[in-house]
């Protein structure tokens, strides 16, 4: 680790405005207003990874996080209490699913929204994603690119970060956090172990809204399709939810 650049930040006051502010006032709102509840599971990756990898044979450049938000949008889909919002007098199942994604920038993170998913498929989305988090990182989205989001996914997997609890995006009612893959030992038919890629899901959902049965299912629906992604992929088109 280089600690030239630590050592010149030590000691140092930091203004607490900007993008900062904005972020600490939104995640204190968040913990202040919704009764947030948590569940995690953990997904086998095998045939994901190996789809994917059939993609890129193709030569076609989708991603782990391409997928989960096609996979996310037919979850959310068949369990749509997921996409609600609450107000003062009503909970609002929203019509459209509208994905935020998570990016770290530099001072903060910002959640481009791709809106619309329920009618996109693997393919258009991963572009999209592509195109919002280039945005993100030039400094170069737009106000409604982050306006209107029903859902929120944020990964750490990439820092090696195997699960956390992520805080709710208000005004979303839910948030899926996504760590690493790893290769664990895994027991199969009570006695037989193998080695297989595994990954953990945490879903972070406001209480008020969501119970914990159907958040629970949301997860289940999530593992379905990640652990059999021919029931999504296999057919003619690529998103088949």
């Amino acid at each position: 680790m280089n600690f030239s650049k630590t050592r010149k930040t030590l000691g140092s006051i930091i203004p607490y405005k900007g993008i900062r502010k904005i972020i600490g006032d939104k995640m204190r709102s968040s913990l202040d207003t919704a009764a947030q509840a948590n569940h995690r599971i953990k997904v086998d990756m095998t045939e994901l990874v190996k789809y994917k990898d059939s993609l890129k044979a193709e030569g076609k450049a989708i991603t782990i996080t391409d997928m989960l938000v096609n996979i996310t949008s037919c979850a959310i889909f068949e369990n749509p209490i997921i996409n609600s919002t609450l107000t003062d007098e009503n909970i609002i199942i929203q019509d459209s699913i509208n994905i935020g994604i998570a990016v770290a920038v530099e001072n903060g993170l910002v959640v481009p929204c791709l809106k619309g998913v329920q009618d996109m498929g693997l393919g258009e989305i991963s572009m999209k994603v592509k195109e919002l988090v280039d945005r993100a990182r030039n400094k170069k989205l737009m106000p409604d690119d982050m306006y209107g989001g029903t859902f929120t996914i944020t990964n750490l997997g990439m820092f090696g970060i195997e699960g956390f609890t992520a805080i709710i995006n208000p005004p979303e009612s839910a948030i899926l956090a996504v760590g690493a893959i790893n290769k664990v030992p895994v027991v199969e038919n009570y006695d037989h172990i193998v080695i297989k890629p595994v990954m953990e899901m945490s879903l972070t959902y406001d209480h008020r809204i969501i119970d914990g049965a159907p958040a629970a299912v949301f997860l289940q629906t999530l593992k379905k399709y990640i652990e059999k992604p021919n029931l999504m992929f296999g057919g003619t088109k690529e998103n088949d939810c």
